[in-house]
């Protein structure tokens, strides 16, 4: 079972960037261990580069997603703030690196279903920005006869001496 996804856009919008695409590629590890990938994918979109690559595991049952992944973002210069809806939210010629993992479960109890996820990132490999941020987010939906309740609650812990803008929480 092995995945590979291709999106490309070819549309001339801009003279600095008349392509974007995004390709995903995903395979299982099962010589290794049972619900093992390799997950991998590569990005340019609107001038932002990047590239993430990792390993996610699942559960017996499925509902259970463990992951540890490596991300690397990069915006070249300024004229790749065009696209951006608050250009001052990313900064340039820097490499916001991250190592990440986390869990993510899932549920459906009688007339309920969500989703619980733990995640850790905190920089690596670079030496633009020193950050490590903990967050917990859960989404929950109660189905009530014809009407449902959605909900959701996001906790979010960052610390670092130098937090890159586009890794910030802004409330």
């Amino acid at each position: 079972n092995t995945r590979l996804g291709m999106q490309y856009d070819g549309k001339f919008k801009d003279v600095h960037h008349p392509v974007s695409f995004r390709i995903n590629y995903k395979t299982s590890l099962r010589k290794l261990a049972k619900r093992l990938n390799l997950v991998a994918n590569v990005k340019y979109l609107d001038g932002l580069q990047q590239l993430l690559g990792g390993i996610e595991k699942y559960s017996s049952t499925e509902k259970t997603r463990f992951f540890l992944h490596y991300k690397s973002m990069f915006r070249s210069d300024s004229s790749e703030l065009a696209y951006l809806n608050f250009p001052d939210e990313w900064q340039t010629a820097k490499y916001n690196n991250s190592i990440n993992m986390g869990i993510n479960h899932s549920y459906v109890y009688l007339k309920s279903s969500g989703i619980f996820s733990l995640s850790a990132r905190s920089s690596a490999f670079t030496k633009s920005y020193t950050y490590s941020t903990l967050n917990f987010t859960t989404t929950n939906k109660v189905n009530f006869g014809k009407f449902s309740l959605s909900s959701r609650l996001f906790i979010q812990y960052t610390t670092g001496n130098s937090v890159p803008n586009e890794s910030a929480l802004y409330l």
